[in-house]
């Protein structure tokens, strides 16, 4: 009679393939069969680790211990919680500058005196540095926390 295969638990999510492949490898090292599959959970696609059942609580432990600061970009941990779930927020400086062109193209083509599309134009390029200083490009989404990165 064939053996029934023992039955997989997700162990972990991981919002990089390189960080949950690490992960893996890091099991495999202690004898622990592991494999990764992809997830999709709360609107974002991420990599999910699987183990054995009965190897759970063994894997969770060597993960406890496991750094991943090491092989990962220091952009993708949260500054607060050192979480590693977090998101690149849209290009809100480059956002705003292609809205003062278009907004410029616009009053030259509608307004009189022409001159006047020069002011959105010049006043989105003043006004994308500023954001980009004060907007931030990462955002957590454990604790919600923003911040920038050069």
């Amino acid at each position: 009679m064939p053996e029934i295969p023992e039955r997989h638990v997700r162990l972990a999510s991981y919002p990089d393939p390189a960080i949950a492949k690490a992960a893996e490898e890091e099991l495999h090292k202690h004898g622990i069969p592991a494999y990764t599959g992809r997830g999709f959970h709360r609107g974002r696609s991420d990599r999910e680790l699987f183990v054995p059942e009965s190897d759970e609580a063994e894997a969770r432990e060597i993960l406890t211990g496991f750094d991943i600061g090491e092989r990962t970009n220091p952009n993708l941990i949260c500054p607060q919680c050192d979480d590693t779930r977090v998101k690149a927020r849209p290009p809100i400086p480059m956002i705003v500058v292609l809205t003062g062109v278009v907004a410029a193209g616009l009053v030259y083509l509608f307004a009189e005196p022409k001159w006047l599309a020069a002011i959105p134009f010049i006043g989105s390029f003043i006004a994308a540095p500023i954001l980009e200083r004060v907007v931030g490009n990462w955002t957590c989404l454990n604790c919600g926390a923003v911040w920038r990165t050069k």
